[in-house]
């Protein structure tokens, strides 16, 4: 997948490592995080979280601010 514009939050590994094992200790899949975050009004989509836990900073992958509410 091509990279994008350089950025701190979507490419911090820590953040994605905590936001995993938080699901994990919460026993939530990606698709609970995915129908629990839309109910709350975010537009996360499918791709767009699969992208962002499974790849680094990519092409149609989560905002910051999706990533930050996530947090």
């Amino acid at each position: 997948m091509s990279t994008v514009r350089a950025c701190i939050v979507k490419e911090s590994k820590r953040i994605r490592k905590l936001l995993k094992d938080r699901f994990i200790e919460l026993k939530l899949s990606n698709s609970d995080v995915i129908k629990d975050a839309r109910g709350r009004g975010r537009e996360i989509t499918d791709s767009s979280f699969g992208r962002f836990i499974n790849h680094v900073n990519v092409k149609s992958t989560l905002s910051q601010e999706d990533i930050i509410w996530l947090c």
